[in-house]
């Protein structure tokens, strides 16, 4: 049935006119079984009579449709939302819905359409968004493998030719010096004759 809306009380401004400014989206009921509902807002119109109707594959729509109450803007001009429940297997079938917006201001309805089936946006963001996601852990996880064995490798790596060659030049130098403290006391044989150093 369309909602109709006529002002009964209050004082309206015969001179003034707005159209109604008309917008149509879907949305998902956050409920378990994935039911979704088509909003269609209706804003900025003056006087406030209005009527909504909504339509599925042109056929009039007479139940599932809840309309929100009028609300009266700040700058004088009313506003009010209505929408349509759909259940999942009505979402999943191809069908085209529509909300059509009567005025006083307007000579024609105004009418927003919208498409859905199981091939809508709502179920392709949530593959995309899994499929982003799987492949930011496979990046982060190979960083991190490649990082832990670039650490490991450096702990087991031989030292360089430049931490060992200190370490053997001072080993060669001990002898040297242990021998020219051996040439200041001499050289002793296995008979204990001690032998004077050549020179």
């Amino acid at each position: 049935m369309p909602l109709t809306i006529s002002a009964t009380k209050g004082i309206t401004d015969p001179q003034r006119h707005s159209r109604p400014r008309v917008e149509l989206r879907a949305e998902v009921l956050p409920s378990p079984n994935g039911n979704k509902q088509l909003v269609c807002v209706s804003q900025e119109f003056y006087p406030p009579d209005i009527q909504i109707s909504w339509f599925e594959d042109g056929k009039l729509i007479t139940n599932e449709t809840h309309n929100g109450t009028l609300q009266h803007n700040i700058d004088g001009s009313f506003s009010i939302t209505s929408i349509l429940k759909l259940s999942a297997s009505d979402w999943n079938e191809t069908k085209n819905y529509s909300c059509h917006v009567n005025h006083s201001t307007l000579s024609a309805p105004i009418i927003e359409r919208i498409s859905v089936n199981h091939h809508d946006p709502g179920n392709f963001g949530w593959l995309w968004m899994i499929i982003t996601t799987s492949i930011v852990i496979l990046v982060v996880g190979a960083v991190v493998v490649v990082a832990l064995r670039k650490y490991s490798a450096s702990k087991t790596k031989p030292p360089s030719p430049r931490e060992i060659t200190p370490k053997a030049e001072q080993g060669a130098r001990e002898p040297v010096q242990e021998a020219t403290s051996n040439e200041e006391f001499g050289i002793y044989t296995l008979l204990g004759q001690r032998l004077p150093l050549p020179v």
